[in-house]
Formats: structure tokens, C-alpha cells, sequence
């Protein structure tokens, strides 16, 4: 795993979210020599939030392309997470969003974040940084739910298009990459990481890419039973 920091803003606000967040303790870990790809359930944000403020390890974190721009930041708060999603007045979601759409934006370039463009071409962008990332000896953190803002325990659909991370790191180093399901227990404040996973090569890209994603949900459901 490599051994790169977080930038300072990140550094701060997570310790500042601690003496909030309750605390979570990693009850296991799978970490390796070789670049690894962690896959984790979001849970309405508490995955992702557990996770990065309490791990002590280095990743670079899959987000939406929205959480890294001011502009497209503050409309996506404005017209649809206040507004859509908690039936906030227009107004007062203006006001919440607008230091927001510059702080989130900030915090994400301190996390080293990648962004991630659904439904369109700069997709690529996303595969090649992350790539780089892999090449560079950095684990990835991803979390693929379709339905992010389900809290619910379970994994249910989520979007394979990750997987085709296969395909590039094997072309470049001829090796499987590795994914790993991390799951964070809301109720006991605990994490765990499950059996790590590979394609074996032995079968067409597009039926493997379907067999490998419903084992990461079946470990991803073991792993919330535990």
C-alpha cells in the first residue's frame, strides 16, 4: 500500500470529524503488496464517511465528477439533494449550498479524489486516472450502489462499469487486479474487509465482469451479517 498523504485540508476536517463521528474500529484488513481495488456499500453516505475518517490507511476515492467542481456542485445541492431529496424551500437550499459548493470541492482535491463522469465520454478520464493511481501503487475506494441514498444494510444493484478497471491494468501489467469488499456495520461501529477477489481470464470479459459482481454483493451481504 502506499504511503502518500492526504493534503492538509482533508487531514483537518477528518480530525475534526472525529471528536463528532462515533468511532468506528477496523476489525479486519486486507491490505497487500500488490495495488488494490476496495468495494464498499455506500449506505446514504455513512460508508464512505465512516470509512475515510477512521481508516489509517492512504486511498484514492471514486466520486461523482458534481463533488469537484463549485459550479456544478452548487446546483446539484440546489436542485436536487436540498431541494428533491429533503423537500428544503428553494431559498434556504441556496444558502446552505452556496459555502458548501466551495468547501466540498476544496475537500475532495485534499482527499485526492477521482472523479467520476457517469454518462459521459470523460468516463475515460476517470479510468485513466485511475489507472495512473494502480500503476502508482495507490489503492482505489469505490462505491458502485446504484441507489446511493439507500440505508439499508443490504447491497442490492449496483454498476459494474468499475470492473473494466480489469481490462486496463491487465494490459498494462498483465495482471489480475485485485477487489475487495469493505463493509461498514452502522450498528456495531465496526469495519471489515471480505475475501479478496480476481477475474481468472478463463472466460469472455462480459460474462466474468457479471459473475464477479454478484460475488462482491454476495460478500458484501456476508460481510453486514457478521
Amino acid at each position: 500500500m502506499n504511503q502518500r498523504r492526504y493534503g492538509l485540508f482533508f487531514k483537518i476536517s477528518r480530525a475534526l470529524t472525529r471528536i463528532i463521528l462515533p468511532r468506528f474500529r477496523f476489525k479486519t484488513l486486507y491490505i497487500t503488496d500488490e495495488p488494490t481495488v476496495y468495494i464498499s456499500h455506500h449506505q446514504n453516505m455513512m460508508g464512505p464517511v465512516s470509512i475515510l475518517v477512521w481508516i489509517k490507511y492512504y486511498f484514492r476515492t471514486w466520486v461523482l465528477s458534481v463533488f469537484t467542481s463549485q459550479e456544478e456542485c452548487y446546483d446539484h445541492y440546489t436542485n436536487y439533494t436540498f431541494t428533491k431529496r429533503y423537500k428544503w424551500p428553494l431559498p434556504i437550499a441556496k444558502i446552505v449550498a452556496w459555502p458548501l459548493s466551495y468547501i466540498i470541492p476544496w475537500m475532495m482535491k485534499s482527499a485526492r479524489a477521482i472523479p467520476v463522469y457517469r454518462t459521459s465520454r470523460k468516463i475515460m478520464h476517470t479510468f485513466q486516472m485511475s489507472v495512473e493511481a494502480l500503476l502508482n501503487d495507490e489503492d482505489l475506494l469505490i462505491f458502485p450502489d446504484i441507489d446511493y441514498s439507500n440505508d439499508s444494510s443490504k447491497t442490492s444493484n449496483i454498476y459494474e462499469g468499475f470492473l473494466h478497471l480489469e481490462k486496463y491494468y491487465y494490459r498494462k501489467t498483465k495482471k489480475h487486479l485485485t477487489f475487495v469488499p469493505v463493509y461498514s456495520n452502522q450498528k456495531k461501529r465496526e469495519i471489515y474487509t471480505g475475501q479478496p477477489i480476481q477475474f481468472t481470464g478463463n472466460k469472455s470479459f462480459i460474462k466474468e465482469r457479471k459473475e464477479i459482481a454478484q460475488k462482491i454483493r454476495e460478500e458484501l451481504n456476508r460481510l453486514s451479517k457478521i
